[in-house]
């Protein structure tokens, strides 16, 4: 995929890390509604670690969710083809592209400040 020539604002990494969960859940047969909904809710990069934020310093949950973010779009940087197919089909049970979307703008809107800087 070719990189745009200026910087990714936060809400496009954002957007992008959770479509790259998303397309790796679909890939892997485990793309239910309640699954699809739980990546895209789930603190960006904690999806996979959800108790691991209680017994660990802040700085080592940043440390962690940021090492997982870039190593997760760098490895599974979805290309072109792979978005444009994921926006006709149905994502899940029943989750649309619109459904998919609200939920990611709900996500985002309420996410803390290290997940938007």
């Amino acid at each position: 995929m070719k990189r745009p020539d200026y910087p990714l604002s936060a809400y496009n990494l954002f957007h992008r890390f959770k479509q790259c969960k998303i397309l790796r859940a679909r890939k892997n047969g485990n793309d239910s509604a309640e699954t699809i909904t739980r990546l895209i809710a789930g603190m960006p990069g904690l999806e996979e670690y959800p108790s691991i934020a209680n017994s660990m310093s802040p700085q080592q949950v940043d440390d962690l969710r940021q090492t997982v973010i870039r190593s997760t779009i760098q490895e599974n940087d979805p290309d072109k083809d792979d978005i444009h197919n994921s926006k006709r089909e149905p994502i899940g049970d029943s989750l649309s592209f619109v459904e998919v979307n609200n939920l990611m703008f709900a996500s985002w809107t309420s996410a803390d400040d290290s997940t938007r800087n």
